[in-house]
């Protein structure tokens, strides 16, 4: 269990540190991939809301169709972000 409690510390790290733009992108590939796997965490949730949420230079990082769609799978929004 605390393997999979650092993995999600790790990757709110990233997520925090990481430059905007594809720093990111792996990032949200690793919440991805632990989900996948089945190490969903609270701290992943934590990850994905800070990039999703994040605004630099006039622009959320949520607008980015593939960050949308990590954070809430296929919705409405992220089909009209990649359309």
């Amino acid at each position: 269990m605390a393997k999979t409690r650092l993995a999600g510390i790790i990757t709110n790290i990233n997520a925090t540190m990481n430059a905007k733009g594809f720093s990111r992108h792996n990032t949200m590939v690793e919440v991805m991939m632990l989900e996948e796997w089945g190490f969903g965490s609270e701290e992943l949730n934590n990850a994905v809301a800070w990039i999703v949420d994040r605004k630099e230079g006039g622009k959320k990082e949520g607008d980015n169709p593939y960050f949308e769609y990590v954070a809430h799978r296929s919705s409405e929004r992220m089909i009209e972000l990649a359309l």
